[in-house]
């Protein structure tokens, strides 16, 4: 689950209810991902870094092994995890 922040209200007394809703929507990813919840891809991801971890589909997008969990590495390669 990626977040995708809306558009502000145009009016003062619709900011705090609309900021409240958002910060428990970025909450929400941040959790999700701090307990292994992995959001499956079907595409590579657009940004790249060493470190990142994702879960590709393994049909849509292969990385190498198929299905599974894989990061990024230095060498700016996948690894499979498993």
């Amino acid at each position: 689950m990626n977040y995708v922040p809306r558009v502000p209200p145009q009016t003062p007394e619709d900011l705090l209810p609309y900021l409240d809703d958002e910060l428990g929507r970025v909450a929400e990813v941040l959790n999700r991902t701090s307990y292994g919840e992995f959001e499956i891809l079907y595409n590579p991801p657009r940004r790249l870094f060493p470190g990142l971890v994702v879960y590709a589909d393994g049909t849509s997008w292969d990385p190498g092994s198929g299905e599974g969990l894989y990061r990024r590495s230095l060498a700016n390669t996948w690894v499979y995890i498993g």
